[in-house]
């Protein structure tokens, strides 16, 4: 006869909480990326981007009474791929913000509704660097390995928005 069952205890269940991440993910071009929920700030619905002069993917709009710098991180991830061009939904189009390292507030358009995401630290891996400059890959930490046979995605690298972007020859 067993006395005790077997369950886990409080100490395991919480250092499975500590062990995870929480993520938003979301899909810009037709990858699928995540931000970590602690740099965030909100989501909002895309409004009317201005002053990119030099279609570059750097421009403002309005947010709460003040200006706000949106950088369109997909143009930064995907250099050589500037001109595709997807057929997205407005109500589909939405914009992360975020405040960098800095403390400026940025907005990241995005090109689907965002999901709430809770993924072991474990499934979080680096990438290889040879990928990341044969790829010209920019703006992107690590991949978040799925264990379960759903999507796996890209994690930003919210610290490096802010730095040049890489020129292509």
């Amino acid at each position: 006869m067993r006395l005790f069952q077997s369950r886990p205890s409080r100490r395991t269940r919480s250092a499975q909480t500590l062990d995870t991440r929480q993520l938003l993910v979301f899909q810009i071009r037709q990858e699928w990326f995540a931000l970590p929920l602690e740099v965030l700030q909100r989501v909002v619905p895309m409004g009317r981007i201005h002053g990119d002069q030099g279609d570059l993917g750097i421009g403002v709009t309005r947010y709460e009474d003040q200006e706000l710098l949106v950088i369109d991180v997909g143009r930064r991830i995907f250099p050589r791929s500037q001109d595709m061009e997807l057929s997205v939904l407005e109500s589909e189009r939405h914009m992360v913000i975020l405040q960098a390292l800095s403390g400026e507030l940025l907005g990241l358009p995005i090109d689907s509704r965002p999901a709430l995401k809770r993924v072991p630290s474990s499934a979080i891996a680096p990438l290889p660097p040879t990928y990341t400059t044969l790829a010209y890959v920019q703006c992107v930490s690590g991949m978040v390995l799925s264990e379960d046979g759903e999507q796996s995605y890209f994690l930003l690298a919210h610290d490096r928005l802010l730095s040049p972007p890489t020129i292509l020859e």
